[in-house]
């Protein structure tokens, strides 16, 4: 990292340390660097555990140091000084949330018939995750209308609202894909709550038609900005077939999910067994293979909207993964 220190053009008296020209792409840097520095290994059996311990190092780390003007609660009495001190502080917050979403995206990978043979504490460990990843894509989308909000126009070619607007989206229709998605939040596995955790506090509280709601509220984002970029109007096109696709797959399996009762494990078990061998296909309906026209093209969709952007900044992404 360069070691410069370039004073800001402002004369205020405060105790805060006040952010040079620099300071929030060097913050970039850094997150870039610390998730890069403990990415799981590319082809790796999925590694629960893992995900939960780089999160809390991440919160016990990273967002400790992060200057008070940057930090998730942050000190705003300059912002008045500095015009563009909120948007940078928003950017780097929701680049925070890609990266989270990045690191909690396996809890898709295990398939229906997969989980059915895992012990009791890897299947809550899933669903944790999976809240966790649900939770994080729903804050990025939050930060992203925050982000559009104040940049003070409702069309926009940027990339930094484009590309997360749709590859938050993504999973959480994974998500909503999954009948038995959120779960019963467990209380035994769970890590207590700190005082820097991000997704903690809002696990407990996550619902499916809330992620339901934000996958379709992303589409028509991207409707919108359809009118003045090409990679707006493709995400558009994509998400608005994958919603459809869910919500006929939410109802072909109505009838087969139940109303949970009883032990979580019971329930999940049950519904895994009614669904039979077509709980692959209901849990990952965007790899199916079929005549569907976005299916057939996901894989060319996801390279060009994630090489250089969001998840895509530590590697690349196929429909496999997802």
């Amino acid at each position: 990292m360069p070691q410069m220190r370039l004073p800001p053009n402002i004369n205020v008296a405060t105790e805060v340390r006040l952010p040079d020209s620099f300071t929030h792409r060097a913050l970039q840097v850094q997150l870039a660097r610390f998730w890069r520095s403990h990415s799981q290994v590319r082809g790796a059996e999925h590694d629960l555990i893992a995900a939960q311990e780089r999160y809390e190092t991440f919160c016990h780390s990273f967002l400790q140091k992060l200057p008070a003007v940057f930090a998730l609660l942050p000190d705003k009495q300059i912002d008045e000084h500095l015009p563009n001190l909120p948007m940078q502080r928003q950017q780097l917050h929701n680049s925070i949330y890609e990266y989270l979403c990045w690191n909690f995206r396996q809890a898709l990978l295990p398939k229906p018939e997969e989980i059915n043979c895992m012990p009791q504490y890897k299947r809550m460990m899933i669903s944790h995750n999976q809240r966790a990843l649900a939770v994080a894509a729903l804050r990025l989308l939050q930060g992203v209308i925050t982000l559009r909000t104040m940049m003070g126009t409702p069309h926009t070619c940027f990339s930094g609202i484009i590309v997360p607007t749709f590859e938050a989206a993504v999973p959480l229709l994974s998500l909503c894909a999954d009948p038995t998605f959120p779960g019963v939040a467990s209380q035994s596995w769970a890590p207590k709550a700190t005082k820097m955790d991000l997704l903690g506090p809002h696990l407990s509280s996550v619902t499916k038609a809330e992620c339901m709601q934000a996958a379709r509220d992303a589409a028509k984002t991207l409707q919108t900005l359809a009118e003045v970029s090409t990679m707006a109007d493709l995400g558009a096109r994509t998400l608005s077939s994958l919603v459809s696709r869910v919500d006929e797959l939410q109802d072909s399996t109505a009838q087969v999910y139940d109303t949970p009762r009883g032990e979580p494990e019971h329930w999940e078990l049950e519904t895994m067994r009614k669904l039979g061998t077509g709980g692959s296909q209901i849990k990952f309906p965007f790899v199916a293979n079929g005549g569907n026209e976005a299916a057939q093209s996901w894989d060319d969709m996801l390279r060009d909207l994630t090489g250089t952007f969001g998840f895509g900044k530590l590697d690349s992404i196929t429909s496999e993964d997802l």
